[in-house]
């Protein structure tokens, strides 16, 4: 699954709305109660496990996209 439509099913936004730059402070459906579900559902699909410090850092559909291809290359 691409993380551009997973994040649009969980914010509920239609994927075009979408780019690198899409956050918490420019998508009023990106809540901290939906930043979670985010995180939860990047670890599930990916079978990655995000630190505290990377879930305070992924602030962006574009920082998310770094992060799970980081980790995807170092096996987690």
């Amino acid at each position: 699954m691409k993380l551009k439509n997973l994040f649009a099913g969980i914010l509920n936004i239609d994927e075009s709305l979408l780019h690198d730059d899409s956050g918490p402070d420019n998508l009023a459906t990106w809540t901290s109660k939906i930043h979670f579900e985010l995180v939860a559902a990047m670890e599930e699909i990916y079978g990655i496990r995000l630190t505290r410090r990377e879930i305070r850092a992924m602030t962006t559909l574009g920082a998310a996209r770094r992060l799970v291809e980081s980790k995807l290359m170092v096996g987690g």
